[in-house]
């Protein structure tokens, strides 16, 4: 346990909260951390996704893939996110084209179609994100695997913290 003064928190107390500082022996009484985690991977975009959905894949697989959290288990979750962003992409470029509401061949105004369109995929997007922790409240559920802990900040700090520690204790000795 490191305690930078007497009556301080401790750096578990202070960062504990966070998920990467699960893999501290902090709490005894918390489950163990699964240790039979799927290797990470991404498979190539298929052929028949359209460009927009292409182009989403390589870069939320990425993101999904250097987080530790995009296995072949995954790949459908990510299609029909993507899909999803496509669809949504379209709708809005025609919001933005025909505007928010439109005139009715009674001239009544009603809200765009495109708007409903994008509104339901912008929906179907949230739920998908949340599924693989990217979203700011989901976030703490999701567990990343061992390959996304090589680029560990929260671990660079907790090495450095404690390496202070040690050397201010030295000091008082």
């Amino acid at each position: 346990m490191v305690q930078f003064h007497p009556g301080a928190p401790t750096l578990e107390e202070t960062m504990g909260k966070l998920t990467k500082l699960r893999l501290l022996p902090v709490d005894p009484g918390r489950p163990p951390l699964p240790q039979d985690e799927p290797t990470p991977q991404l498979a190539p975009a298929p052929e028949w996704l359209t460009p927009e959905a292409k182009e989403e894949w390589g870069r939320t697989g990425q993101r999904l893939l250097t987080a530790g959290l995009m296995t072949e288990a995954d790949t459908p979750a990510l299609l029909l996110y993507c899909e999803a962003w496509s669809t949504w992409r379209h709708a809005m470029a025609k919001v933005a084209e025909f505007g928010l509401v439109i005139k009715t061949k009674s001239a009544y105004l009603v809200p765009s179609p495109y708007l409903l369109i994008a509104n339901k995929a912008m929906d179907q997007m949230l739920k998908i994100l949340a599924e693989f922790g990217m979203t700011p409240s989901s976030r703490a559920r999701v567990s990343t695997s061992k390959a996304a802990e090589d680029n560990d900040p929260i671990g660079e700090l907790r090495d450095r913290a404690a390496k202070h520690a040690s050397a201010a204790v030295a000091l008082c000795d």
